[in-house]
């Protein structure tokens, strides 16, 4: 009766721990399965962590990029106006040269050079005379009297040419 009593207390027991073990290893696969659970966890945070810093970074470099096309069309704006408020000018000076290259005789590097020597001569007599501003304003009345007196002999030969040319 005892052995009877006794294999049947091993045999309840033994079904005990062998219900336990499954119990066991069911909770194992659970606490596996939560731990592969939290890593996927951590490496999905990680990623959304580096595409939330890689979103910033972009939309960063996009502000930086909006701000330096908004300087950059101010340029091309500020460009465009000095463009054409020169290109007026140029027009104008491209008229000037082609109605002194049409006189032929007179010889602009001959002007040129006329007006250095003077210009040098002014500079000479600042730096040596006391007396320079009566000088120089004896000088620039004797180059505005032969400026016009070139004026007069250019725009008279312009004429003559003109009236030549007609005939």
């Amino acid at each position: 009766r005892f052995t009877l009593r006794a294999t049947r207390l091993e045999q309840r027991f033994q079904k005990k721990l062998n219900s336990l073990g499954v119990a066991l290893s069911s909770n194992e696969g659970l606490w596996d399965r939560l731990s592969e659970v939290r890593e996927r966890e951590r490496l999905v945070k990680d990623e959304v962590l580096d595409a939330t810093n890689n979103m910033m970074a972009t939309q960063q470099s996009m502000d930086r990029l909006q701000m330096q096309l908004g300087v950059h069309q101010e340029q091309k704006d500020k460009l465009q106006k000095w463009k054409q408020r020169k290109g007026g000018l140029l027009e104008r000076l491209e008229e000037k040269v082609n109605q002194w290259s049409q006189l032929g005789n007179v010889s602009i590097d001959r002007l040129v050079s006329d007006l250095d020597d003077k210009y040098m001569k002014r500079l000479r007599l600042m730096e040596h005379e006391e007396d320079f501003p009566e000088k120089i304003m004896r000088i620039l009345e004797k180059d505005e009297a032969e400026a016009r007196r070139l004026e007069r002999a250019v725009s008279k030969k312009a004429e003559l040419r003109t009236a030549a040319q007609k005939k």
